[in-house]
């Protein structure tokens, strides 16, 4: 999972670094901000997942978190920092607009946890919208765990790029993705979002 929090990060080799300090503890996580639609999802792990291993283990099981108290959170994908990593310099490659979201399974957690179709409900308002666009369907590609979904809107599976006010269009590659789960004291952990 990648922020764009400025806090200090240690550098270990190859790229890596600790990520100790970034986030919050999920017993800890901070106030919704439920009048603010341009909160980003919190980066929440348990402290015990956070314990390095230096020859074994970077990457750990962090989840972005989406409370029903935090109604609408937003984030772009990929955000400025991921795209300057994975750009071509200043060629940008458009994208083709397919959006795949995975969550984590988080042990121990009772009725709060929201699956992603959870969050796609025909007789509910929307929980998920891509640059405008509401998601309508979800497809599962995780068929052992079902953790892992594509989005889908009304006219098939490829999202637009983001439009701007004078009605063309802007192609940075980015989406920005709102979600909001509509379960009454429900959450749900993200564990990584996929655009291609």
């Amino acid at each position: 999972l990648v922020t764009e929090e400025k806090q200090n990060i240690t550098y270990m080799y190859a790229g890596k670094t600790s990520y100790m300090d970034e986030g919050f503890a999920l017993d800890s996580l901070p106030d919704p901000q439920p009048e603010n639609n341009a909160t980003t999802p919190t980066l929440g792990a348990h402290p015990k997942w956070r314990k390095f291993c230096s020859h074994s283990h970077y990457d750990f099981r962090d989840s972005f978190v989406v409370r029903s108290q935090d109604n609408w959170m937003s984030m772009t994908v990929p955000n400025d920092s991921e795209r300057e990593v994975f750009s071509l310099g200043d060629k940008l490659r458009p994208t083709l607009g397919l959006i795949m979201i995975c969550s984590n399974w988080i042990k121990g957690v009772g009725d709060e946890y929201v699956q992603i179709p959870e969050l796609i409900d025909t007789t509910l308002p929307a929980g998920i919208v891509v640059n405008g666009v509401n998601v309508v369907e979800v497809t599962e590609i995780d068929d052992q765990h079902h953790f892992c979904h594509v989005l889908k809107h009304a006219g098939g599976y490829y999202f637009p790029e983001i439009a701007r006010e004078d009605d063309t269009v802007e192609y940075t590659g980015q989406y920005e993705i709102k979600i909001r789960v509509l379960k009454d004291g429900g959450t749900l952990y993200l564990s990584s979002i996929i655009v291609l």
